[in-house]
């Protein structure tokens, strides 16, 4: 297996899809939970997801903790595996911000980029709201304890798998070097509008989740974009209801 397949996970392949969508992890998080929605969507679109290094299929695999490693990756893998049919990008909170840096490089360095961007779940890259979170959650300061205290505010890790030490030793590794690629993210401002994304951009966000500045994800492209919350805080794509609102709407961007 070459290192695009281990990047690159699909669980219902569909050799006749007209388009693939790809789905970025947030912190800590892999493919299965993405690619198991491969079956709800139409016959044209082939869902795939992004595993990084440190966790399921790759659960051997040191997890990184470089940015520009990982983005590496992210565009090589991405661009070998989608070259040639249209992609589009999904991503969640860290997902977001990998799948906005993949895409700007897809463009930079092979004149390609997503026919549709779907972000969700944190600021926009350039907000200042976005950079006050970094300050805020520095999370490389953080003790083991307190970094899962920060886990169980976020509400998207299970209470019995952070209550349980043992299991919590097995996937601090990769949570905490997630985390750390979140702050050494940073986004001063965007590029001109000639070098920005031309494709549409749909935000999502939970409407209990913290403050985000949805508005400036509108800015990383010349094109289109739309924004709607759903109910629920952080992780309100892990409720069954509103993980089907998000294929629903994709389904019927992508048509």
């Amino acid at each position: 297996m070459n290192m695009a397949q281990k990047l690159l996970v699909c669980r219902f392949p569909r050799p006749d899809a007209k388009i693939r969508l790809v789905f970025f992890p947030w912190a800590g998080g892999g493919a299965a939970y993405y690619i198991n929605t491969g079956r709800n969507f139409l016959e044209t679109i082939e869902v795939w997801g992004i595993c990084l290094a440190g966790r399921e299929g790759r659960f051997k695999e040191p997890p990184c903790n470089s940015l520009s490693d990982v983005l590496e990756e992210l565009v090589t893998g991405v661009y070998n595996v989608c070259k040639d049919k249209p992609v589009a990008f999904f991503g969640h909170s860290l997902g977001a911000i990998l799948s906005y840096e993949t895409a700007m490089r897809l463009k930079a360095r092979y004149n390609t980029e997503p026919v549709r961007m779907f972000v969700s779940g944190i600021s926009a890259p350039q907000s200042e709201l976005k950079k006050q979170a970094k300050r805020k959650y520095d999370t490389s300061k953080f003790t083991d304890d307190e970094f899962i205290e920060f886990l169980r505010k976020l509400n998207g890790t299970p209470v019995e798998v952070l209550n349980n030490k043992e299991l919590m030793s097995l996937f601090l590794p990769s949570l905490r070097a997630d985390y750390s690629l979140i702050n050494q993210h940073d986004c001063d401002k965007l590029p001109p509008l000639d070098q920005r994304l031309t494709c549409p951009v749909d935000i999502f966000d939970g409407v209990d989740d913290v403050e985000h500045d949805l508005e400036g994800w509108r800015e990383i492209t010349t094109g289109p974009s739309t924004i709607q919350k759903l109910p629920g805080a952080h992780f309100y794509l892990k409720d069954p209801e509103n993980m089907g609102r998000l294929v629903q709407h994709m389904t019927d961007s992508l048509r």
